[in-house]
């Protein structure tokens, strides 16, 4: 696919995103190095990142060595899973925002599990750059939820 003409979108949301997580605190817990160290790249403020990590337990570690106000997890970690963090996350930290970044359409069952497990957005990994990723950090930033449209599609069509 051909990228070319949404990179000034993509530029754009970027430094939204920077913008929205200015005043928060946050570990990022991403199976993909790759992506995380992309995501990273665009946090340019001391102390904003408290922690970064590839599996649960170093992520679990983080989160409880830091206490960040923020969590953002990819749903496929090297070892364990995203979704097991953040019900991990809620059970001892309740007021951490987080977000789940999830690789692929998911069984429903599996969506329904990170609603369940108190995720506060549910973003495609695939739209954070583009459309998805603004509206999800905005909404999580002022205390509310968001669930990406083609995640809450296949949520209602169980």
């Amino acid at each position: 696919m051909d990228f070319t003409p949404q990179i000034r979108q993509i530029q754009r949301t970027s430094t939204t995103t920077t913008n929205l997580l200015q005043s928060h605190r946050l570990v990022a817990c991403f199976g993909n190095r790759a992506l995380l160290n992309f995501f990273l790249s665009g946090l340019t403020r001391p102390g904003q990142v408290a922690g970064a990590a590839t599996t649960e337990e170093e992520g679990l570690a983080l989160l409880k060595r830091h206490r960040p106000d923020f969590l953002v997890v990819t749903d496929q970690l090297e070892q364990g899973c995203g979704i097991r963090l953040v019900e991990r996350t809620k059970a001892c930290q309740p007021q951490v925002r987080t977000l789940l970044l999830v690789g692929q359409l998911q069984r429903p069952a599996k969506l329904q599990a990170a609603v369940q497990a108190g995720c506060d957005g549910l973003c495609l990994e695939s739209g954070m750059g583009l459309d998805a990723g603004t509206p999800a950090l905005r909404a999580i930033c002022d205390g509310g939820t968001y669930i990406d449209r083609p995640l809450s599609d296949l949520l209602r069509s169980r």
